[in-house]
């Protein structure tokens, strides 16, 4: 298989490659996430809340997790993301 890349527009960069999936692959792992949703889902909130917590702290353990900053000094992930979306979405008209 291929790898498939992402490059940052903004230094050129590839900040991310992953191993190409099969369709068959895809489909599987959808179904996987689709079933774990339904079991996410009925567990109660509080215990939901707590197992999110402790991800974050599992997270904040990990320092190659923790030391992710964005290409551009003040720029949040949320910033990256609308300047790395393709023109044609800023194009769309706002109804």
């Amino acid at each position: 298989m291929s790898l498939l890349t992402c490059t940052s527009p903004i230094e050129g960069a590839v900040v991310a490659a992953r191993e190409r999936l099969s369709a068959e692959r895809a489909i599987a792992i959808c179904a996987r996430a689709k079933a774990a949703q339904h079991a996410w889902a009925a567990r109660p909130i509080a215990e939901r809340i707590a197992l999110v917590r402790k991800a974050v702290a599992i997270i904040s353990e990990r320092s190659e997790l923790r030391q992710w900053k964005p290409p551009l000094p003040g720029l949040s992930v949320l910033g990256y993301q609308a300047l790395t979306r393709p023109k044609s979405y800023h194009l769309k008209k706002k109804v």
